[in-house]
């Protein structure tokens, strides 16, 4: 049902991210072709081709990738938190399900509970009281959660070119319009100086 799948000059099939046949399957698919270069689009599958970048380089394939620590630091909603903070980027405050529940006193609800590496929207949802977050959280499925205060406005995603160095070569901030499962469905190209700055400051301040 991939309509890039019926446009590209061929669509191979390939096995799920979780098939043990994942990354040989797909070094074949490269070496077959020619494959210069490898975009991943897909967050939950970045651990997998940092960790498989060596074998795609030895057949002539650049994955365009962060490297791992960067890649750890955007599949963790704590280590995410906790490295915006060191930098001095705006964001929201953020704690875990226990710390509020232990003193909620200090926390003003409502506010927002999500899996600590989550995807897709999944487990995400404004608590509005201790009961709604003491049920959010016996979900043993989603994981570790964390919870964070509401940040209002307009929600914008920003797509970055980086190059070798980490250098931001351009910045495109869209408006999300409408999002399905995480992913914007509708959304529209804004011309934003301020948050084409934010993007540029986050790449110079990434590790390698």
């Amino acid at each position: 049902y991939s309509s890039a799948f019926h446009e590209a000059d061929e669509g191979v099939v390939v096995p799920r991210l979780d098939d043990p046949a994942f990354v040989p399957t797909l070094l074949e698919v490269c070496e077959k072709h020619g494959v210069d270069l490898l975009v991943p689009t897909i967050d939950t599958e970045m651990a997998a081709w940092v960790g498989s970048r060596d074998q795609f380089a030895a057949i002539g394939t650049t994955i365009s990738l962060s490297g791992g620590g960067v890649v750890d630091i955007a599949a963790d909603k704590q280590l995410t938190h906790e490295w915006l903070v060191a930098n001095g980027f705006p964001t929201v405050d953020q704690t875990t399900p226990d710390a509020v529940l232990a003193d909620p006193g200090a926390w003003t609800f409502p506010l927002l509970a999500k899996p600590r590496f989550g995807s897709a929207g999944i487990g995400v949802g404004v608590v509005r009281d201790l009961d709604d977050l003491a049920a959010a959280v016996r979900r043993p499925e989603l994981g570790e959660m964390v919870v964070q205060t509401l940040a209002g406005g307009r929600e914008h995603t920003i797509d970055v070119l980086a190059d070798r160095d980490g250098r931001c070569v351009c910045a495109v901030p869209r408006r999300r319009i409408e999002v399905r499962s995480g992913e914007v469905s509708k959304g529209v190209t804004v011309r934003s100086p301020r948050l084409q700055g934010l993007a540029a400051r986050i790449c110079a301040a990434l590790p390698g």
